[in-house]
């Protein structure tokens, strides 16, 4: 009987603990806003943000707060590449013709 209430303890993939830690918190490179982080997707960190979407890699994380991301320096132009590409092929883009109607 003791065993019906006794937890099976499955391993939390790191993935998701990334996702817990780094998700809907704001992104910033040192004073700077850059965006919100919007998922964690294969070790890295994807930013919504005026400039795009952004893909940084974990590794420029400095430090984290309550409510923020703080990074050390990255590459912005490959950052950008990225999170384009996540972009492209993780969401389902709606395509409107002349009038406005949806295209099948």
């Amino acid at each position: 009987m003791l065993y019906f209430f006794k937890k099976n303890k499955k391993s939390v993939s790191d993935e998701k603990i990334l996702q817990s830690k780094y998700t809907c918190k704001y992104v910033k490179h040192g004073t700077e806003k850059i965006g919100e982080s919007i998922a964690v997707s294969n070790g890295v960190i994807i930013v919504k943000s005026e400039r795009g979407t952004l893909a940084i890699p974990v590794e420029a994380v400095k430090r984290t707060t309550e409510n923020d991301i703080i990074l050390k320096d990255f590459n912005e132009s490959e950052a950008k590449t990225c999170g384009e590409e996540w972009l492209n092929t993780n969401t389902n883009k709606l395509e409107f013709d002349e009038e406005g109607m949806l295209k099948d």
